[in-house]
């Protein structure tokens, strides 16, 4: 998404962060019915499940310093190992943003899409950034 080059005005560019941001369902009733806010707190929810996994089951197993890493062989398992790890990590902090939206979709009841649909199960690009 490239709203800096194909917006001119500050005006046209927050209508396309909406308009890339924003789930509008052509049902006015699901919004209504507390779909919605259910949403959010759902988010919210698997933003803290993924807190506490990143906090209590990787952190624990990463190194205290990730550049001794680099000390390594490239294909050392330990350094893939720590790689992996550093990925799950990088998942879970972008999970941090679930919790924000699962805010504001609370609390505006304003339906928010997701950002990240469990990427590490895709089996493809194209499914990774759906």
């Amino acid at each position: 998404m490239f709203l800096a080059s194909r917006c001119k005005t500050f005006q046209e560019w927050f209508g396309a962060l909406c308009g890339a941001t924003l789930c509008f369902e052509e049902n006015p009733d699901s919004v209504a019915s507390g779909n919605v806010r259910l949403g959010g707190w759902i988010k919210f929810a698997r933003a803290l499940c993924k807190y506490c996994f990143m906090r209590y089951c990787v952190d624990p197993l990463l190194c205290s310093d990730p550049v001794d890493i680099l000390a390594l062989r490239p294909y050392d398992p330990y350094a893939l190992f720590q790689t992996v790890l550093l990925g799950v990590k990088a998942y879970c902090v972008l999970g941090f943003t679930d919790a924000f939206m699962g805010l504001v979709q609370l609390t505006l009841n304003v339906p928010l899409i997701d950002f990240f649909d469990s990427p590490i199960l895709a089996y493809s690009p194209r499914d990774f950034w759906r």
